[in-house]
């Protein structure tokens, strides 16, 4: 036999409740589809001189900052016509009716001859709004390749702002001059050409080469070999007024040659850096050939040079004497 419990609960009204349902406004737009800004102009091959791109503002008459825009000049007329809000790059704080003015040495040219200004016309919570139409009155001339203005069209000429950005920069020429007035059979570096003054407040910051050419003069002595030096010294003028004499000092020694050569060169390095300002430039050397003939001033050399040059976005000065 099995025996079995049974409990008997009792239940009234109190034990339940009625569910409470609330209904919420239906949500019109349940879905935050992002806004896909417009692609950047497609610019057609061959016309590159007039654009100009990743271009950062110099002033502002607002507070926005850290736009960057892609620009557009006309070919013909050189004038500023169009500019195009970057899509990743639309700033913060701007405001409708700001001027902004971008300086004409960082478009390739000049300033303020080159220089851009253009107002705001489109914001969006403080950004650039990257739609047509959000910058108006723009204004002023670029400097461009080509341009109708100063050549005959597209393949007339790159000037030394242009091709300044891609390569060495532009190339000053001097006539040489000969210095024959060395003391025969003498091993001892000295000043061979008048000192170069350089500016370099107004060339990019970097790494710059230094090389320095030049023609032996004179006869092979007795001894029947013949030693040469030449060397470039560098004294550098900061913004502090301070001015360091032989910053830099490089050269090459060529010893026991048998024979005059036609030229010698050595090669060095030069860090310009923010807080410098001028620099002057000198050549050194020496020979130990005999006077030609034994005819004073005959010793000494010709073809003079020096060249300092960025190979990659820089300026290039050449100084020859």
């Amino acid at each position: 036999m099995i025996n079995c419990g049974l409990l008997l609960l009792e239940y009234d009204d109190s034990v339940y409740i009625d569910a409470l349902v609330v209904e919420t406004p239906e949500e019109d737009d349940p879905i935050d589809i992002p806004i896909i800004p417009p692609p950047p102009p497609i610019i057609p091959p061959g016309i590159l001189g007039n654009f100009f791109f990743d271009v950062s503002q110099t002033s502002t008459s607002g507070s926005g900052a850290n736009a960057k825009f892609i620009v557009r000049a006309n070919a013909s007329t050189s004038a500023y016509e169009d500019v195009y809000v970057m899509p990743f790059n639309t700033g913060v704080n701007y405001a409708n009716g700001d001027t902004i003015t971008v300086a004409g040495n960082t478009l390739r040219g000049q300033t303020p001859t080159h220089d851009l200004t253009f107002q705001v016309a489109g914001v969006v919570g403080g950004k650039l709004s990257t739609l047509p139409g959000s910058t108006q009155n723009i204004t002023g001339n670029a400097n461009i390749y080509g341009s109708s203005i100063t050549g005959n069209g597209f393949g007339a000429y790159i000037d030394r702002n242009a091709i300044g950005i891609y390569g060495a920069g532009g190339q000053v020429d001097v006539a040489p001059a000969a210095n024959v007035d060395l003391t025969s059979n003498t091993a001892v570096l000295r000043n061979i050409a008048p000192s170069v003054p350089i500016d370099l407040a107004n060339i990019e910051n970097g790494a710059y080469t230094v090389l320095t050419n030049a023609t032996p003069l004179g006869e092979m002595p007795n001894a029947g070999v013949a030693d040469y030096g030449l060397r470039f010294e560098i004294d550098v003028e900061y913004a502090n007024n301070q001015t360091v004499n032989n910053f830099v000092s490089n050269g090459q020694n060529f010893l026991n040659f048998s024979e005059v050569p036609t030229v010698i060169n050595s090669q060095g390095e030069f860090e310009v850096t923010d807080d410098m300002v001028s620099a002057e430039i000198r050549l050194q050397g020496f020979n130990t050939l005999a006077n030609v003939g034994g005819n004073a001033s005959t010793v000494g050399f010709q073809n003079l040079k020096y060249d300092m040059f960025k190979v990659n976005k820089g300026d290039l000065g050449s100084f020859g004497l």
